[in-house]
C-alpha cells in the first residue's frame, strides 16, 4: 500500500534541512577531499551566477527565447558547475581521507550547505525570496548570514590544510 503523500507540506525548511543534512552525510561518506571541491565549486558557481545571469537572461529574452524566467537562468549557472566539477572529477582508485579530520568535514560540509542555501536564496528575484523568507525562519537566519558563510567558506578550506592527516 503507497501512503498518501497529499498532506505533506514540503516548505522552505524541510528544502534546507535536506539539503544541510545531505551534505553532512555526503562530506561524512566521501571525505573532505570531496566537501572541499564542492565549497569551491559553490564558489565558481556564485561567481558566474551572479556575473553572468542577469546579462544571459536579458540575451534569452532579446532573442525571443521563453520558458526561461530571470530566476530559472541564474539557478542554472548556478548549479551547473557544481554538478560539472563534481560528476568531472570521479576518483577511480579511492575515496580520499575518509575519517582524517572528521570535525572538519562536518565543519566544511555544514558551511557549504549554508553557502549553498543562501547564495541560492540570493539569486532569485526579490519578491520570490520575501515570500520564501516569510514563510521560514530558518531561511531568514541563514541568508541574513550569507556574508558570514560567504567568507567562513574559504577560511575553513584554507584552515583544514593545516590540520594532520591519518590516512
Amino acid at each position: 500500500m503507497i501512503p498518501n503523500t497529499s498532506n505533506l507540506n514540503f516548505t522552505p525548511d524541510i528544502i534546507i534541512l535536506v539539503i544541510l543534512f545531505g551534505l553532512v552525510f555526503y562530506g561524512l561518506l566521501l571525505g573532505r577531499n570531496k566537501i572541499k571541491t564542492l565549497a569551491m565549486s559553490t564558489y565558481v558557481g556564485i561567481v558566474i551566477a551572479t556575473e553572468l545571469g542577469g546579462r544571459l537572461a536579458d540575451l534569452l529574452a532579446s532573442k525571443h527565447i521563453s520558458g526561461l524566467s530571470n530566476n530559472i537562468v541564474l539557478i542554472i549557472l548556478f548549479v551547473a558547475p557544481l554538478l560539472i566539477l563534481e560528476f568531472g572529477r570521479r576518483e577511480h582508485h579511492g575515496r580520499g581521507s575518509k575519517h582524517g579530520g572528521m570535525i572538519m568535514t562536518l565543519v566544511l560540509a555544514v558551511l557549504t550547505a549554508a553557502l549553498i542555501i543562501s547564495s541560492g536564496l540570493h539569486l532569485l528575484d526579490p519578491e520570490t525570496r520575501k515570500t520564501i523568507l516569510q514563510q521560514s525562519a530558518l531561511a531568514t537566519a541563514v541568508s541574513g548570514l550569507r556574508g558570514w558563510w560567504i567568507a567562513l567558506v574559504p577560511l575553513a578550506v584554507v584552515g583544514e590544510n593545516f590540520i594532520p592527516n591519518r590516512d
